[in-house]
């Protein structure tokens, strides 16, 4: 992650530091409750339009895939704006798509208005990490964005949870009524509150497609620069098969119970914060990554079981495995990348998002024209092809006998 330029505040914020923290805290947790809430609802959401999975899947993909460029676009903005403006302008945007979700009459402008909160979430989260980064330094940033790393963590699994019991009890209408109406009359005024801040600097690494060339034409950062982006469009897939899967497998259960699966992710997630631990027990980090896409691999083979207890230990395992794996390779990119780490770091999540993106639509097309041998094939093939990847950059690498 690249090292965002120190700041000015223009105006000091009316809360004290430690409130003003805690406002940005719940607006990082309010945008990943909106982001990730409508996961549990997507079977029911088909049913009511009378869609394929891979259609009802879009509404995943479509607000994932921005993020791809997001990053790259408001980091422009932002020399043009301060942060409290264009928190502003995108978190009443972002409430008034999901608002406007509850009243759309056909699939295609719920998938609009949902894209619409798509682009705006990339800009209001890199709006939150820019302020901590603008505000803190040293340890407290480390401190800070530790915590912000927990609350993304929180919202996005919290977020399933209670998006699924809204739409058990009233609906799933209601949800985004619910999360949209949060946005609009709690989080807006809050994000108003927010010191002014404004980007001193350049206006961060963009690049381009001779950039690109360079860094994909160098075999031993080639190599790694692929593991998470291959292993993330897999799970990407699967947290977006698990309503469909559980609700072929049990016609009766419910989005709230749906919910509740998410939770295993959540637990398995924290595994990540023991990396170094990890990286010693497996004795070097290659084997911390290859043992991550293991699990991920023997995660999803439960679900051949074909038992609604199945797609807890699949996310539970895929969570453990994921985190395995990129708590680890991070630090491998930016160890062999010869080129500036800002540069290989916003070609890396480029990928990242890239693939994620295409994770949540492709496969569920071969699930929904196929069944799920036809989809456990092809991403049981991509972490074969991932281990593939894992053993030739472990021989290319400087860090090889590590």
């Amino acid at each position: 992650m690249k090292k965002l330029p120190q700041g000015r505040a223009r105006g000091a914020a009316p809360f004290g530091r430690a409130a003003e923290f805690a406002v940005t805290l719940l607006l990082t947790f309010t945008t990943y409750l909106g982001f990730y809430f409508i996961q549990p609802m997507l079977a029911t959401i088909a049913q009511h339009f009378q869609i394929p999975p891979s259609r009802a899947g879009l509404l995943i993909t479509v607000a994932i895939a921005p993020f791809a460029v997001g990053p790259l676009i408001y980091g422009r903005v932002l020399k043009r704006l301060s942060l409290r403006k264009l928190l502003a302008l995108l978190v009443p945007a972002g409430g008034l798509a999901l608002a406007a979700c509850t009243f759309a009459p056909s699939f295609p402008l719920v998938l609009a208005f949902r894209l619409v909160q798509g682009v705006t979430l990339p800009g209001i989260l890199m709006c939150l990490t820019a302020h901590i980064a603008l505000r803190d330094s040293g340890s407290q940033l480390q401190r800070s964005m530790a915590l912000y790393a927990t609350t993304t963590t929180f919202g996005a699994f919290l977020g399933r949870v209670v998006g699924s019991y809204v739409s058990a009890r009233f609906g799933w209408q209601a949800t985004f009524l619910a999360l949209g109406g949060l946005q609009l009359f709690t989080c807006l005024p809050m994000a108003l509150f927010i010191g002014d801040v404004r980007e001193n600097g350049p206006a961060g690494a963009a690049f381009g497609l001779a950039d690109i060339r360079a860094i994909l034409s160098d075999k031993k950062l080639c190599s790694v620069l692929f593991i998470a982006p291959l292993c993330v469009f897999c799970s990407a897939s699967i947290v977006n098969v698990i309503p469909f899967y559980l609700r072929s497998v049990d016609p009766k259960i419910s989005d709230f119970t749906i919910g509740l699966f998410y939770l295993g992710g959540f637990a398995g997630s924290f595994a990540g914060l023991a990396s170094k631990q990890l990286i010693r027990l497996f004795r070097g980090e290659w084997n911390v990554v290859a043992a991550g896409i293991i699990l991920l691999i023997g995660a999803i083979q439960a679900m051949l079981a074909r038992h609604v207890s199945m797609a807890l230990i699949t996310m539970l395992g895929m969570s453990l495995g994921f985190a395995l794996m990129n708590s680890t390779v991070p630090g491998i990119l930016n160890r062999t990348t010869p080129f500036a780490k800002s540069l290989t770091n916003s070609v890396y999540l480029s990928f990242y998002y890239i693939f994620a993106t295409v994770g949540t639509y492709l496969p569920l097309l071969a699930y929904t024209h196929f069944g799920f041998i036809a989809y456990d094939a092809i991403i049981l093939a991509v972490f074969v092809l991932n281990m593939g990847i894992v053993y030739a950059a472990r021989r290319l690498s400087p860090l090889a006998g590590r």
